[in-house]
Formats: C-alpha cells, sequence, structure tokens
C-alpha cells in the first residue's frame, strides 16, 4: 500500500500554486485537510492557511463549484476573520460568482481592508457592479492612494487601469 505523505503533498501543491497551475494543487491540498482533520483542529492557523488555499486554487478552474468553494471560504473565514488572505480570496470569491452586495458587507467599513489596495478594488469593483458608483470611485481612488505604499497582498492591478474605471464612471454618471 501506498503511504500517503501529507507533508510532501503540501509542498508539491505550494509549488504547483507557485509555478501557476494553481487548480492543479487543489486536489493535493484537499488531501492534506483530510489526512490531517484531528491535527488540524488543534491549528486553527495552520487550518486557515489550507482552507484558504484550497478555496483559491478551486476557484482558478474555469468550472469551479460555486457552493463548495463559497463553503469553503467561509470556514477560513471562520478560523480567522481578520487574515488579509483570507479576506482576499473571500471577495474574489464573491464578486467572481455575482454576489456583489454580500462582498460589500464583508470589506465596507472592514479596518482589516482599508489600507489593503487589493482589497479596497475588490470592493470597488463590487460597488461598481451594484450602482454605487459614487462609493466605487471613492474606493478606487483610495487604491490609486495607496498603491505605492507597503501592504501585504499583491496587488497587479496597474494605476492606469485603476484611472481609467474612476474615468469612465465618473464620465458615465454626467
Amino acid at each position: 500500500a501506498e503511504k500517503k505523505t501529507p507533508g510532501l503533498m503540501l509542498e508539491y501543491a505550494n509549488f504547483l500554486v507557485e509555478s501557476d497551475n494553481p487548480g492543479r494543487a487543489a486536489p493535493f491540498y484537499d488531501q492534506v485537510i483530510s489526512l490531517n482533520k484531528e491535527a488540524l483542529k488543534q491549528d486553527s492557523a495552520g487550518n486557515t492557511m489550507l482552507l484558504n488555499n484550497l478555496a483559491w486554487s478551486l476557484m482558478q478552474s474555469a468550472s469551479f463549484s460555486q457552493e463548495k468553494v463559497i463553503s469553503i471560504v467561509k470556514e477560513a473565514y471562520a478560523l480567522s476573520p481578520k487574515n488579509l488572505h483570507v479576506l482576499d480570496t473571500y471577495a474574489e470569491v464573491l464578486n467572481k460568482t455575482g454576489n456583489y452586495k454580500e462582498c460589500i458587507k464583508l470589506l465596507d467599513g472592514n479596518t482589516a481592508a482599508g489600507n489593503e489596495p487589493r482589497l479596497l478594488f475588490h470592493l470597488g469593483s463590487a460597488l461598481e457592479k451594484n450602482r454605487e458608483i459614487n462609493k466605487a470611485v471613492r474606493y478606487y481612488r483610495d487604491v490609486l492612494r495607496l498603491m505605492d505604499s507597503t501592504r501585504v497582498l499583491p496587488f497587479t492591478e496597474s494605476k492606469e487601469n485603476v484611472r481609467g474605471r474612476i474615468e469612465t464612471l465618473t464620465s458615465s454618471k454626467s
């Protein structure tokens, strides 16, 4: 019989994510969680990280199960509601699945999100989709203001793209 080695599976899953194959990492994260259920009950930080990585990697496939991903990320959020990586995954999945009001509720006024351009961008996008244009513009302006500051989460949008969104929204109002 083949012995499962969770440490090796976790390293391989992380390698897949880092080498731009996040969708292929999901089954390995899932196995690590399954094989370590008892230990993870005592390690909420480790469990949070694994659940978040599983949700994020599942979300990278074109036809992911919305219910499954939302359920997994909610579990991670319940364990660590101020974890910026979890907030990022949660907000991204809510936006990707059209749950804009829920994303707004998650991030609007959330002090943990306040200095992270990536989280504020998720919020601006949700507000834009929810037709709350003035608030969306305000958050996009916050994103521009904070883009050059120190941040925890990677943010890959360009200033030109953010300015373009502001321009489009402000010109469509008049």
